[in-house]
């Protein structure tokens, strides 16, 4: 799956879709080469297991020195990498539905009127919650120009308010009325996310707990 024979499978759209890139089939051998290698040495007489663990360092260091040798690298500033528009996903699979506007560039602006004016000030902004003060002269719409997921709640004056997420961009807007307010928002766990992480914890117990009960 991870040589040129099987180029008229990833062809089909559908194994961009499943898999990403033929890569994810290389950590199937990481996992099973290992314990077939180990299970062969077991096997066999001591004199062909030493030709072939000769064999193999041979074949492991050969490839390796001439990688070694072909490194370069390069150079580029914190910049690119916390810019960079590009994407690890093939057909945009992380992307909310709701959605139709891709994004091509960074927003300007962290926090903006959409509809209104007046004044903000962001005091904390971060990939988890967002902190700020509006000042707004007259009945406003805020953008905050992060995509919305669910798990986002918004409080205004610490009090929750309906998030408006229905646009092109899937950008999360609130109704804000004339004055100062105080406006946070915050990603949180929803119920199902919970009881997945929740599922995930004791099966971890439970396999552990395999591991150390006696046949």
């Amino acid at each position: 799956m991870s040589t040129a024979l099987s180029l008229p499978l990833w062809n089909l759209p559908i194994m961009g879709k499943l898999f990403q890139f033929p890569y994810r089939f290389l950590s199937l051998g990481l996992i099973a080469g290992p314990w077939l290698i180990a299970r062969v040495f077991d096997a066999m007489a001591p004199l062909p297991r030493r030709r072939l663990l000769i064999l193999f360092l041979i074949l492991w260091v050969v490839p390796l020195w001439m990688s070694m040798r072909n490194i370069r690298w390069v150079l580029r500033p914190e910049g690119y990498y916390t810019t960079n528009e590009a994407t690890t996903t093939v057909a945009d699979e992380y992307m909310p539905r709701w959605v139709s506007q891709k994004p091509k560039e960074h927003a300007p602006r962290r926090l903006e009127f959409f509809q209104g004016r007046g004044v903000i000030t962001v005091n904390k902004f971060s990939s988890h919650r967002i902190e700020a003060v509006i000042d707004a002269k007259e009945k406003s719409i805020v953008q905050i120009n992060t995509v919305y997921y669910p798990g986002w709640g918004i409080e205004l004056d610490g009090q929750p308010v309906p998030v408006d997420y229905r646009n092109g961009m899937g950008l999360m807007r609130v109704a804000v009325p004339e004055g100062t307010h105080q406006i946070s928002a915050e990603f949180r766990e929803t119920i199902l996310r919970f009881i997945a992480d929740g599922i995930s914890i004791v099966s971890g117990i439970v396999v552990i707990g395999m591991l150390f009960v006696k046949k």
